[in-house]
């Protein structure tokens, strides 16, 4: 029996021995942690090589997961950069935590990086003393204020999840249900999380996705049509046999273009089968398809409340669609070839949630009664289960005949580029529609209507969003090269910066806490990384980029966005992984690093000393400097006569100190760097100078 016991013992310890920490000091080379204490982000140093094999124990190594809270995988994606990426959600006891994603990151196998949001959930009842989702709604709407839409003896689709403490005002791990839900003065279209076994609203979210914040509320009469069209729907049309053809339209805002129509006995249809989008005439609300897919309306029969499109001969012109604003479909329609052709070819994606869904264009919406507006609708944030997507364009109030209104049909490249990119953001990360989450959201859509009009139509005005539907001055509704022209911030929290912390209730009064606004922090940084700018921000930081291409810029941003945005993301989370992306892409201290670092600083997403840091000093020969620079081999120090360098440190752009000593002479050997972009701190007394360098 001892024999026994003393094996079982050593078994024990050489367990413990052989556990590998994957948080030992020169395995880690950053990590921040969220506000309960767990790790958010973790960036391993390039000598860690940790294999890909070892995923599951390091996120059990790091987040301490259990089998109560435990990760399981959800999908495994390999990028166009040579990458591999493994993406796990957190479930409590079978039950799906909101928002709680986990990613891990590799480059030839090899862990370079994870992220995400993980919490140790505890709630004290089991799922089978929850009430009914039914039961439940109709407690809610108790809660709720009066206007929010029901239909009477019907529950919109719902699911089951978590809701953890940090995310809901009872702050406590509950289960909830979400329920689709669409109310009235105010007007919000958004998930509700009700409590599963009281009732109580804990949470709402937006789900309007829209391009702009200009509304106008419905009239009782309109309302009362909408109640009116859940029974007056169309019968499927019978099957009609097509072939594919091109044919030529004279867009509103392009000219002459080529556009993929449907050949059938009803004539030629904007239906492009080779990139899943039908372009539809449906004149009706917005809310109208949110109803009746919130109370379980077949997509179909929701497709069929709109017309097709149809041409005689395929040669879709002016004099035929133009009064009318139907060149606006035709717009539409060419836009978003260009738009699926973008992301397919730069980066082999097929469509926007890379699995060719179908998206339905529904021309001629008003949005809660105006026309004043563009939106996106991702059918599995309302049902799971659904996929495809819907894309919503109005008019506009601009009258060509009169020459009044301030803007056309919403249909231009860069708006239909936008709206297909929420689709992308929803089949990611999906970042939630609110505070600077929702900020993110807005600003990666802006960054991509940029990047497909520079490749796709490069005579367009890349750095203005929506200067071609606008009629008035200044043409356009934002701007990522001078955010400040349309009232947006250029600077973290500097001017024009809406409340977008807890203490905003998010609203469409609100903006939802400036999504439309504190959007132009992420485009102005992304403008700095694509051509570069030199300024001085609202906290008095001056600054100077130098731009590597919007090539280059589009590139890391697809990337982080794909594989590393999660729904809870913020700016300084951003910051982390565009930096450490930045690296795996074009090298641990190469100057694309260095770029994407000193725009943080520029935007005042990042501060103080590290900012101060990169800053080059100018050598000149009565002043303290460095030379030569860049550098091969040794690195002169050059100072006044009032000073003589005692002690050197030098640091890479992740902030490590790679060299350090005392001066014995006025130079340092550098020739074992590796190539990159570096930051000298030299120390005389109480003086003390940085410098940046670069080590070819």
């Amino acid at each position: 029996m001892k024999k026994l016991l003393l094996s079982s013992l050593f078994a024990g310890l050489s367990v413990m021995n052989f556990a590998q920490d994957y948080l030992k000091s020169d395995y880690v080379k950053s990590k921040t942690e969220s506000n309960s204490g767990k790790i958010k982000f973790l960036a391993f140093t390039p000598s860690s090589l940790i294999s890909i094999n070892e995923s599951e124990a390091v996120l059990k190594n790091i987040l301490h997961t259990t089998n109560e809270n435990k990760l399981e995988e959800i999908k495994r994606e390999n990028d166009p950069f040579g990458g591999t990426h493994i993406h796990y959600k957190q479930y409590y006891k079978g039950t799906e935590v909101l928002h709680h994603h986990y990613a891990v990151h590799t480059k030839n196998e090899i862990i370079h990086s994870v992220n995400g949001y993980f919490n140790d959930v505890t709630i004290p009842i089991s799922v089978s003393s929850l009430k009914t989702p039914t039961e439940i709604y109709e407690l809610g709407l108790t809660y709720l204020e009066n206007s929010y839409l029901f239909l009477e003896g019907k529950t919109p689709k719902s699911r089951l999840v978590v809701l953890t403490k940090d995310l809901n005002s009872k702050k406590e791990d509950r289960y909830v249900y979400v329920f689709p839900m669409i109310s009235i003065n105010p007007n919000r279209f958004e998930n509700v999380y009700l409590d599963a076994l009281t009732g109580e609203v804990l949470r709402k979210e937006s789900l309007f996705l829209q391009h702009t914040t200009k509304q106008m509320v419905w009239t009782e009469e309109q309302w009362d049509y909408l109640n009116k069209i859940k029974v007056n729907t169309k019968q499927s049309q019978s099957f009609i046999p097509f072939v594919l053809d091109v044919g030529n339209a004279e867009t509103r805002y392009s000219g002459l273009q080529e556009i993929e129509t449907l050949n059938t006995e009803q004539g030629f249809l904007l239906q492009d089968e080779d990139r899943y989008l039908q372009t539809k005439n449906f004149g009706q609300d917005y809310l109208v398809v949110v109803f009746g897919i919130v109370f379980g309306m077949g997509v179909e029969e929701i497709m069929d409340l709109a017309e097709n499109y149809v041409d005689e001969d395929n040669n879709w012109t002016s004099e035929e669609y133009a009064t009318t604003k139907d060149d606006g479909a035709l717009e539409a329609h060419w836009a978003f070839s260009q738009t699926y052709d973008f992301f397919k070819t730069e980066y082999d994606r097929d469509g926007f949630d890379n699995e060719n869904s179908e998206v339905v264009s529904f021309i001629h919406t008003t949005f809660f009664g105006s026309p004043l507006n563009a939106a996106w609708m991702s059918l599995s944030a309302i049902d799971p289960e659904l996929t495809g997507g819907f894309m919503f364009i109005g008019d506009g109030d601009y009258n060509s005949t009169t020459q009044t209104g301030s803007y056309d049909i919403f249909a231009p490249m860069d708006v239909i580029a936008h709206e297909y990119a929420h689709g992308v953001d929803s089949a990611a990360g999906g970042l939630v529609y609110e505070r600077e989450s929702g900020a993110l959201n807005e600003g990666f859509s802006d960054i991509w209507g940029a990047s497909i009009e520079a490749k796709q139509a490069p005579e367009k005005q890349r750095w203005i969003m929506g200067e071609d539907f606008v009629m008035i001055e200044p043409a356009g509704i934002r701007s990522l090269e001078a955010p400040k022209m349309f009232n947006q911030p250029d600077t973290y929290q500097g001017t024009y910066w809406v409340d977008a912390s807890e203490n905003c209730t998010p609203s469409e009064d609100n903006d939802n806490c400036g999504v439309h606004t504190n959007s132009g922090v992420l485009n102005y940084w992304f403008y700095l990384i694509s051509d570069g700018g030199a300024g001085t921000n609202d906290n008095g930081y001056e600054y100077e980029v130098s731009g590597f291409g919007i090539k280059k810029a589009a590139d890391l941003v697809y990337s982080t966005q794909l594989n590393y945005i999660q729904s809870q993301s913020k700016f300084e989370d951003v910051r982390d992984y565009t930096l450490q992306e930045a690296a795996v892409l074009y090298g641990e201290n190469s100057e694309e690093v260095t770029t994407v670092f000193n725009a943080w600083c520029a935007v005042g997403v990042t501060t103080g000393e590290a900012c101060d840091n990169m800053k080059t000093i100018n050598l000149s020969e009565n002043s303290n400097g460095i030379y030569p620079n860049p550098v091969s081999n040794i690195l002169y120090l050059n100072s006044d006569k009032n000073t003589v360098w005692e002690n050197y440190k030098i640091t890479n752009t992740a902030g490590q100190i790679v060299l350090q000593g005392s001066l014995k002479q006025q130079e340092i050997q550098v020739s074992a760097l590796p190539k990159g972009v570096y930051v000298l701190t030299l120390k005389s007394g109480t003086s003390v100078q940085n410098f940046k360098f670069v080590k070819k």
